[in-house]
Parts: C-alpha cells; structure tokens; sequence
C-alpha cells in the first residue's frame, strides 16, 4: 500500500471466498482506519483512496 500519513499497514484476510483489506495509518495524533470486503473482488487501490481522503479531510479540519 501507499504511505499515507506518518506510518501505515495494511492487512489481507481470504476466508472461505471471501476477501477483506483493513488499512491504518497514524497522522500526527490521529490512527485512521478504513476496511472494505467482498464475496468476489476487493479493489486495494480504492481502499487506498478512501483512506488517503480520510487523511486529507482530518488534516484540513485540523488547520481549522
């Protein structure tokens, strides 16, 4: 995954056809967390944009 804030995981868990991406990042004081799952297909690029957003919008309201 991409690096997204000061340090970032991401974890893959495959169970009986079905496939779960959980990615966490810390941002200063703030550990951001974002999952998706599916039954067919789970896209790790649009996990990755939505936790990059999730960064982006705490560090706007942050400056706040």
């Amino acid at each position: 995954m991409d690096k997204v804030g000061d340090s970032a995981v991401g974890v893959r868990i495959e169970t009986g056809g079905a496939t779960f991406l959980q990615q966490l990042t810390l941002d200063g004081p703030v550990l951001a967390n974002v999952g998706t799952g599916g039954m067919v297909t789970v896209d790790a690029d649009e996990t990755a944009q939505l936790l990059r957003k999730q960064v982006d919008r705490y560090e706007v309201a942050a400056r706040s």
